[in-house]
């Protein structure tokens, strides 16, 4: 298998993002994309000269993904407030799981201060993904 990006993909997302896909190619010819190289941002400028200079640039070998939180394409810090899909406050702590095939990722938030739950990220509209150079 190949150890290179081969092609990439611009794709323009809700509120004006966009997100950077990466894809390699197997021995057979097929392509596969690289969830870890995604790279999202709000400039389309950047966007184009991201995609190109993603081409052909190495991948490292077993990179074990960066997961970070994220709310409409954007990163969530630790201690951040969040609202949930009634518009109740919570803050975000932590990631607990990362998301496998089948299963959604969770995270642990805060409400009212004192009582912590582990979490679906969906209940706040939110994903874990792995953005590289994420903004």
């Amino acid at each position: 298998m190949t150890n290179t990006i081969h092609s990439t993909k611009i794709i323009r997302l809700t509120g004006g993002e966009y997100v950077v896909r990466a894809y390699g190619k197997r021995d057979d010819g097929t392509a596969f994309k690289i969830p870890s190289a995604d790279y999202f941002t709000s400039d389309r400028q950047d966007a184009q000269q991201t995609a190109q200079a993603m081409v052909q640039a190495p991948l490292p070998p077993k990179a074990k993904p960066i997961l970070t939180f994220l709310i409409k394409g954007k990163p969530v810090k630790k201690g951040a407030r969040i609202l949930d899909f009634r518009g109740d406050p919570w803050t975000f702590v932590q990631i607990t799981r990362e998301p496998e095939p089948g299963k959604e990722g969770k995270i642990v938030a805060k409400s009212g201060g004192t009582w912590t739950q582990e979490l679906y990220p969906s209940v706040f509209g939110g994903v874990i993904a792995d953005p590289i150079g994420a903004k």
